[in-house]
């Protein structure tokens, strides 16, 4: 199973190039970064990186998982914001622009009558 952190620490490995520099940038210690890494590979049943010597680099399908996961944390992050904007009485807003090309007479009474402040006549 994956999550919003696996996909995060993914992310931070690419970026780093290894499990190390994930690690202290995500403030865990390396094992805790491989792990998660592993666990998610296993559930894939895909290798995301090919481990090097010294480094690792994505696999084809780690590239893919990546670009597809950054977008999806990107979503995430979208939706909580969203959701704690309306928990705290948010609420979206119109905005109407009416030019000169507009001819007043085209609209219903309730246009004109709602339009009117906005057309400065």
């Amino acid at each position: 199973m994956w999550s919003d952190y696996s996909l995060e620490v993914v992310d931070a490995v690419a970026r780093n190039g290894s499990f190390t520099g994930a690690a202290q940038e995500l403030h865990r210690v390396p094992s805790a970064v491989s792990y998660t890494v592993r666990q998610l590979e296993e559930w894939l049943a895909v290798p995301l990186f090919e481990r090097r010597h010294r480094d690792v680099v994505l696999t084809p399908a780690g590239a893919w998982f990546l670009k597809e996961g950054r977008s999806v944390i990107k979503k995430m992050q979208i939706t909580r914001e969203q959701c704690q904007q309306i928990a705290n009485g948010w609420r979206g807003h119109l905005s109407i622009a009416v030019d000169n090309i507009c001819e007043t007479r085209t609209h219903t009474a309730d246009d004109r009558g709602f339009l009117s402040p906005f057309l400065g006549r």
